[in-house]
C-alpha cells in the first residue's frame, strides 16, 4: 500500500533530467509503475508544462542497460499521471471522459480558450476579454 509521488521529483523532469531518470528508475525497479504517481501540489504555476516534459521523457539507453530500468511506456506515463490514481480511488477514466466531453470547460477549449499556463494575455480571436467564446 506504498506509492512513490513524483509531486517535488517531476520539476527534475525539466531541470536536471538524468536525476529525473535515475529516480524514476529506481521507482519502477523496485515497485513497478503501478506503484508511481503524480500529483500537483502547484499552487502558483499550472503544471502543463512538466506534465508534456514527462510525457516526451524517454528512459537513458544506458540506464536500462546498465541499472536494468524499465523503457518508459506511454501506457505506463498514463498510469503515473491519474491512471494510478483513478484505479485506487475506483473511478472509471472512460466513464469520466465521457461525463464531461461537451461541459463548460470543454466548450470554452473549443472555442479557442487561451491555456491557463500561457504568458500569453488578451482574448484569442472569437474570444471576448476574458478569454471566453463570444455570444
Amino acid at each position: 500500500n506504498l506509492y512513490a509521488n513524483l509531486e517535488s521529483t517531476m520539476s527534475f523532469v525539466t531541470l536536471r533530467p538524468r536525476a529525473f531518470a535515475e529516480t524514476l528508475g529506481e521507482f519502477l525497479f523496485w515497485s513497478g509503475a503501478d506503484k508511481v504517481i503524480f500529483a500537483s501540489g502547484i499552487n502558483i504555476v499550472h503544471p502543463q508544462p512538466l506534465i508534456e516534459a514527462f510525457a516526451r521523457f524517454e528512459m537513458p539507453a544506458d540506464l536500462m542497460e546498465g541499472r536494468g530500468y524499465p523503457e518508459v511506456t506511454r501506457e505506463m506515463k498514463a498510469q503515473i499521471l491519474g491512471g494510478n490514481i483513478a484505479r485506487t480511488h475506483g473511478i472509471d477514466i472512460p466513464a469520466r471522459l465521457a461525463a464531461i466531453e461537451s461541459d463548460e470547460f470543454q466548450k470554452l477549449k473549443s472555442d479557442g480558450l487561451r491555456p491557463p499556463w500561457s504568458a500569453l494575455r488578451g482574448p484569442v480571436a472569437g474570444a471576448d476579454e476574458r478569454g471566453g467564446a463570444q455570444t
